[in-house]
């Protein structure tokens, strides 16, 4: 049930990135989707086999939730963010910003409680810390392609 969801989950995010208006361009889209599954999987790999600060779940549908969520639903929900924010103005972009965060921590949340991670030596606050590192960087590498003419 709980890979169901997840399934579920990432072809909503791909469905609500496919049918947006996109700011960036195909080629901006692809290097940015690329660059930050990159960013998450080193993250997540070395907090999870280098430090042992998170214990994945060693039941094989848990772990393929955990796959699902770390190369899916983080980078196109922070690709479809980037999409939405990127030109729009002040209060707007706070909105998308707040409203990214907490669906992304929202599954971190989900994936502790379900058992599909468990923290060993890692506090849910580094995670929140942690997502919004991506969504500046995310910003950051958007902003950097858009000024590259």
């Amino acid at each position: 049930m709980i890979f169901a969801f997840f399934i579920l989950a990432s072809w909503l995010f791909i469905i609500l990135f496919a049918l947006i208006k996109k700011s960036l361009t195909k080629e901006e889209n692809f290097i940015v989707f690329f660059f930050i599954t990159i960013v998450v999987m080193n993250i997540f790999t070395i907090i999870t086999l280098n430090m042992k600060l998170i214990q994945n779940s060693s039941i094989l549908e848990y772990y393929f939730c955990i796959l699902l969520q770390r190369n899916i639903i983080i980078p196109i929900g922070l690709l479809t963010y980037i999409n939405l924010s990127l030109f729009q103005t002040g209060f707007k972009k706070i909105v998308f910003s707040l409203l990214t965060f907490i669906i992304l921590f929202s599954f971190e949340l989900l994936s502790k409680w379900l058992g599909l991670k468990i923290y060993t030596g890692w506090r849910i606050s580094f995670t929140a810390i942690l997502l919004l590192i991506l969504i500046l960087l995310t910003k950051t590498v958007a902003v950097i392609l858009k000024k590259i003419p």
